[in-house]
């Protein structure tokens, strides 16, 4: 009897490290995947971020050259009329 309840008892602390051991691999697992996504949204998130600096740069350069040509149109115009 004494031995069939310890032998119940090692049985069933084994089953409870078999288990906590299988959670911490499934949290570890899940960490890790977890990991691994948010560094691939980090990473897609600083590419668009990227891009979309780029694009607003361009965007900016454009605009900044039409400025200037309108504005050096402009001003020849008015040097041109007043001549």
């Amino acid at each position: 009897m004494v031995v069939l309840v310890v032998t119940m008892v090692s049985i069933e602390i084994m089953m409870v490290m078999v288990i906590v051991v299988v959670m911490m691999v499934i949290v570890i697992l899940v960490v890790m995947v977890v990991e691994i996504v948010s560094l691939l949204m980090v990473v897609m998130m600083v590419m668009v971020m990227v891009v979309l600096v780029t694009v607003v740069v361009v965007l900016v350069e454009k605009v900044l050259m039409a400025a200037v040509l309108v504005v050096v149109m402009f001003s020849g115009y008015f040097l041109v009329a007043k001549l």
